[in-house]
């Protein structure tokens, strides 16, 4: 019986023993792997496919230079490892040699390459041969094949094994793995048209060959014990249900902290749910879990229990399960333009043009598909498609795309591009939208949409130019990094966090303009090859976690959009996005996906949640612009050209009453200005490759567009004066005022102008003061010149020598006008002192007004005048005083700063100039202008805004510099001084903080929630740190213009005096003694200018665009002077009346922006003709038409006369 019972104990000792053993795959040591291949791209990168290198656990993770993996060269040519093994074009050789006797192995796992977007260089069809000894060879037979095809590698980040092969217990020393030859031995598919386009698209060579790991395993019987231990576990639930017999189906994925391989059973708690699983036994281990929910909708938060118990180990969890909505996802296709960055710009066109081809016929493929998988496009701006039309005006090809837009299969996105509207102009602004009116018109559609990529926030003004252009939805898509977190990226603010996919109607600041705006949560990269990657690559899981995160941050819509571009900046559409599509659709319930355009889906979205969206009203203070004072001169030489253009525009309305208006050469020169103020500056090399041809022939590209709009400009400034006969000089100047106040300022004459003996003298034959400045210009000061109109001086000969002037300079250092004060410091420079005459307050503050400041990137090693050289008269005379300031500076060749002040204005000119050298190191210019000003309120000139930072900011917007229209105010209830900065646009306020949101470790997470108040203005001016796409460095002579004004505390008038800087009056010689009768002036004490006037395209009269610069609702009314007006309307952007205005009396809100059109009498300056178009009834009728301003166009004149 003892013997008996000893059996069987031992019998169940044996039992239980065996039962706490398992067979498992065990890696065999890779330190004992020495391989080797047919050749290698980058030396030393083949030990990667075996030493784990690039390996998570069990997954690879996929990089976007290709680093843990092995690349082949170029190979082409026949190759063998040796003459018994299998001929290909590449082969890799696993010698197990180092290891004390020949392995077994049982299975061969393999992670084909893995580099985002290259992943067909993967081996695909594979002859596997091993051998014990090295000479006598056995292949790896596949059944009857004599080979394996290895499956591309997804491409996920990280990515799970893509090849499993059991061995069965294989002794071998070597290992050799070869590629098969005629283009099979790669994923490159030869005889695929798609393959080879997306090849060529991103510019790669088909023949190379690489592998991310290789792992080899032998079949080993362990202890359970020996295993990991299981201890611990995460949960995610997706958003997605899938399709069942038994109803929506919502997926969950489980992760263990160790592989199990001794499997598990699984037990849910969801409510009163209760339901269990069983997961088998791997003998590779299993890392996760995918399962459901029971059937039904989980619209609500809910608590489940997990239990899993294995014999790894037993763990117990619970967790809050985010509900999960009807979902309708859409996605926005498109290309990210960038005009540059990645090509030069003519290939660039090219390469969008190839894009809306693609996206034709990927749309005529997918025109049966079901709905939402059916493909569409969305053109982001209007530059390409513009000029495509033009291109192939009258073309099979034109017609094909216009009746695509006419059919909502393409959406044109109606701005030129994307535009840093930080540096534009009031005006530029508003042309940023004539393409799209062109294309509108040429298709016959109503264009609604814009997007903006890539640069982060916006100028205020952009609403009322959105909104009066006809844009009423927007989707700004900034650069999305997800490696950075929730910021989303290190450049754009916190408007990731504040503003992402939270939709509402931005407000202008008169309150009478709005667009709906819905942030791209995710911007516009996120499916970029080296981040998510495309849906048929990444797959589900990252929308299932963004959906998850809409979730729980109380996103209250039922649909939400994601911006859809591949590959990189200006790439093609994606070729398989619709079978994705429409796969997803098939398998899931919910949530639906959508292919969409801007169009379809925004005003879907606003004709069901339009009435609940929240309406915010500030600047959304962009982040991008700091960038153009990389190249400071054209910057400022482009601000010029747009305030000439606009000024042109209104000379033009005041001079040529009978000539045609040319609006194509106004709207090409717009089109330039604007072009210069797309966001793409350079190359992406611009700052680690700054000399390479690439670099230079991108930035040559970007200053041909500045350079050509200033020479437009000046070409049709030239011809709005001719009726003046200026080029032929004369006995009269012309003072012209294109403003809507009388002004007196001083006015400068062309060194042309020859004043010598001579003298001017008012209409009324007073005498005028002249001097003859130092640069040979005339100078003299005009006074009170009407509105729209001009006064007329006549030149004279000197009768008698003029009496000796007062001098304005004292001391060699102080200017003194009577009215201002200033004082240089001897020392450094400086304004040291700023006085109105007769007022002790003293406007300068610590080291003086105008100092120099030059640092390295932070603010770093800060550098400035320690002595200047000398200061000089430059100008004394009855008009004008100027000194100028000489000195050596840092990172210059020599410094000049010039004070002027002029006899009776209450102001003072400095204009810097800079002999720059040309740096690469980082660096940073800034003029400092410290105020004394102990409590100061910042009042800042923006585009059709004013506004006082954080108080009209939209929170989360940047707060470290600002981007001014003309300039800004500084003061208190009883001091205020003005200083407006025409060229140069960026300042900072209290410190030199433009960059010092990088300061954190975390870059983005470094920007200023709140704004610094400050009487100390920094006027940045010139910079080289983006270190890509903004240039590097930049020499030569730069000229920075400021104006320093005392000013009413309680009645800043800054719009108006920038206004005045901006556009100055204009004073030519001339042979006509006539002055310019008035276009019109409006009655009252107002802040009304006049942004804008032109002939009306249909040359019946004018288009008149009002701008109240002031916080208070004015009321006023037209005086018409020259134009007669037998009509006058509010009209919108195509130039079409909406409603009567009444002329007589009109109210305009703060800082309001209009749109007039004003149709004229006709006088004797146009010419009637009578065309006959009907004959009824025995008389003939003719209709009139008229030809005014130069162009013919329809009358409401019609006459008849019978017919005997």
């Amino acid at each position: 019986m003892k013997k008996i019972i000893t059996v069987i104990l031992l019998l169940m000792m044996f039992i239980t023993g065996y039962a706490q053993r398992i067979v498992v795959y065990k890696q065999l040591d890779e330190s004992l792997i020495k391989v080797s291949a047919s050749s290698e791209l980058n030396k030393g990168t083949i030990c990667s496919v075996v030493n784990g290198d690039g390996m998570q656990g069990c997954y690879h993770v996929a990089n976007n230079l290709g680093h843990g993996m092995w690349l082949s060269e170029v190979s082409k040519k026949p190759v063998r490892y040796n003459k018994s093994t299998h001929e290909g074009v590449v082969w890799f050789l696993c010698d197990f040699g180092k290891s004390r006797k020949c392995p077994e192995v049982d299975l061969i796992q393999i992670w084909n390459y893995n580099q985002n977007e290259h992943t067909r260089r993967g081996l695909n069809k594979v002859y596997i041969e091993y051998s014990e000894d090295g000479n006598k060879w056995q292949l790896l037979k596949n059944g009857d094949l004599e080979y394996y095809l290895i499956p591309e590698s997804v491409g996920r980040n990280p990515g799970s094994v893509d090849f499993s092969l059991d061995t069965k217990g294989i002794k071998a020393r070597y290992i050799c793995f070869t590629a098969a030859l005629d283009g099979e031995g790669n994923h490159y598919d030869r005889k695929n048209p798609v393959v080879i386009q997306e090849a060529a698209d991103m510019h790669q060579n088909v023949d190379y060959y690489g592998l991310s790991e290789i792992r080899f395993y032998k079949k080993t019987v362990v202890s359970v014990q020996s295993l990991g231990k299981l201890d611990d576990i995460s949960f995610v639930a997706g958003q997605g249900y899938l399709k069942s017999a038994e109803g929506p189906k919502r997926e969950f994925l489980l992760r263990f902290n160790t592989p199990l391989y001794a499997g598990a059973t699984l037990t849910c708690q969801l409510g009163d749910k209760i339901w269990n699983a069983e997961i088998e036994a791997s003998k590779t281990g299993v890392d996760e879990y995918k399962g459901y929910f029971p059937a039904g909708y989980m619209e609500e938060t809910s608590s489940l229990e997990i239990k899993v118990n294995s014999r790894q180990g037993c763990v117990k969890r619970k967790y809050e399960v985010p509900g999960a909505r009807k979902w309708t996802v859409c996605f926005f296709p498109h290309s990210h333009l960038d005009i540059g960055y990645t090509h030069r710009q003519d290939d660039v066109m090219k390469l969008q043009w190839r894009n809306l081809e693609r996206a034709l016929d990927l749309a005529e493929r997918t025109k049966e598909y079901p709905e939402g998988s059916r493909y569409c496009w969305n053109t982001e701006a209007t530059w390409a498609v513009a000029a495509y039309l033009k291109k192939y005006a009258a073309t099979e090809k034109a017609e094909r795309l216009k009746q695509a837009i006419r059919d909502g299969i393409i959406n044109v996105d109606m701005s030129l591009g994307s535009i840093l509207t930080g540096i534009s102009r009031q005006e530029e602004l508003m042309h940023i939208f004539d393409d799209a009116h062109w294309i509108s018109d040429e298709v016959g559609v109503e264009l609604n949409t814009a997007m903006m990529s890539d640069v982060p926030g916006q100028a205020w003004g952009l609403v009322t130019a959105m909104a009066k252009n006809g844009v009423k939805y927007y989707s700004p898509g900034p650069n999305y990094v997800p490696f950075y977190g929730r910021i989303g990226n290190d450049r754009a603010a916190a408007l990731h966090v504040r503003w992402g996919d939270r939709p509402f109607y931005w407000q202008s600041q008169s309150g009478t303009d709005k667009v709906l705006v819905w942030q791209a949560g995710r911007g516009y990269s996120w499916f970029h090859g080296w981040l998510a990657n495309r849906i048929g690559v990444c797959g589900l899981e990252p929308i299932w976690d963004y959906l998850t995160e809409l979730e729980t941050e109380e996103f209250p819509y039922q649909t939400c959009y994601l911006r859809y571009t591949v590959h990189g900046d200006n790439g093609p559409p994606d070729q398989s996005m619709s079978d994705v599509i429409r796969e997803w659709n098939e398998r899931y319930e919910s949530p639906q996906f959508r292919i969409s355009t801007a169009r379809e889906f925004f005003m879907k979205f606003e004709e069901q949640y339009g009435a609940e969206l929240p309406v915010f009203a500030g600047d959304m203070t962009p982040t991008w612009e700091d960038g153009a004072a990389s190249t400071a001169c054209e910057t400022a030489m482009n601000r010029t050209t747009a305030t000439r253009l606009a000024q042109t525009e209104t000379i033009w309305s005041m001079l040529h009453k009978t000539d045609a208006f040319p609006d194509k050469a106004f709207k090409e020169a717009w089109k330039n200005v604007i072009l210069f103020s797309e966001h793409t500056w350079g190359a992406s090399a611009s700052g680690t490759d700054p000399h390479s041809k690439f670099t230079k022939d991108l930035w040559e590209g970007k200053k041909a567009y500045a350079d050509n709009a200033s020479n437009q400009s000046q070409i049709l400034y030239k011809q709005a004066l001719s009726p003046l006969h200026v080029d032929k000089g004369g006995d009269f100047v012309h003072v012209l005022n294109t403003n809507l106040w009388n002004r007196t300022d001083v006015v400068f004459l062309d060194s042309m102008v020859n004043l010598n003996e001579k003298e001017l003298i008012t209409r009324t034959g007073e005498k005028v003061e002249t001097q003859r400045l130092y640069d040979g210009r005339w100078a003299f000061v005009a006074e009170n010149i009407p509105a729209l109109s001009s006064e007329v001086y006549q030149i004279v000969s000197k009768k008698k020598s003029s009496r000796r002037f007062v001098s304005m300079i004292a001391e060699n250092k102080i200017l003194n006008n009577g009215i201002v004060r200033v004082e240089i410091d001897e020392v450094k420079g400086t304004i040291s002192s700023f006085k109105r005459v007769g007022d002790s307050y003293e406007y300068a503050s610590n080291s003086g007004l105008n100092d120099y400041l030059y640092t390295g990137r932070y603010a770093s090693d800060p550098q400035g005048i320690e002595q200047i050289l000398n200061i000089r008269v430059l100008d004394d005379g009855a008009v004008a005083a100027t000194l100028r300031i000489e000195s050596k500076a840092p990172g210059c060749n020599t410094l000049w700063r010039d004070v002027t002040v002029y006899k009776g204005i209450d102001r003072v000119d400095i204009c810097n100039t800079l002999d720059k050298q040309d740096i690469l190191d980082f660096e940073n210019v800034r003029f400092v202008f410290p105020f004394n000003i102990q409590q100061p309120e910042i009042t800042m000139d923006l585009a059709m805004s004013e506004i006082h930072p954080e108080r009209e900011q939209l929170e989360g917007v940047n707060k470290h510099y600002y981007s001014l229209q003309n300039g800004l105010a500084v003061g208190d209830l009883e001091h205020a001084v003005c200083l407006t900065t025409v060229d140069a646009p960026f300042v900072e306020l209290g410190s030199p903080s433009g960059l010092d949101y990088r300061l954190n470790p975390r870059h983005g997470y470094g920007w200023w929630q709140s704004a610094k108040i400050s009487p100390i203005v920094y006027s940045w001016v010139m910079t080289n740190t983006w270190r890509t796409n903004y240039k590097a460095s930049q020499g030569g002579t730069a000229k920075f213009r400021y104006s320093l004004q005392p000013c009413n505390p309680l009645d800043l008038k800054l719009k108006q005096r920038g206004a005045e800087r901006e556009m100055e009056l204009v004073a030519v010689a001339s042979r006509s003694s006539q002055n310019i009768e008035q276009l019109f002036r409006l009655k009252g004490r107002h802040r009304i200018a006049l942004s804008s006037i032109k002939p009306a395209d249909d040359g019946k009269g004018y288009i008149v665009c009002l701008h109240n610069m002031g916080k208070q609702s004015v009321c006023s009314s037209f005086v018409w002077g020259s134009i007669r007006p037998r009509e006058v309307s509010v009209c919108d952007y195509r130039q079409k009346a909406l409603r009567p205005f009444n002329d007589e009396m009109f109210w305009m809100k703060p800082y309001e922006y209009i749109m007039l059109k004003v149709i004229i009498e006709y006088s004797s300056n146009c010419n009637f003709k009578f065309n006959k178009y009907e004959k009824v009834s025995g008389t003939e009728s003719f209709k009139g038409l008229v030809v005014c301003n130069g162009v013919v166009h329809d009358s409401d004149v019609v006459c008849t006369r019978e017919l005997f």
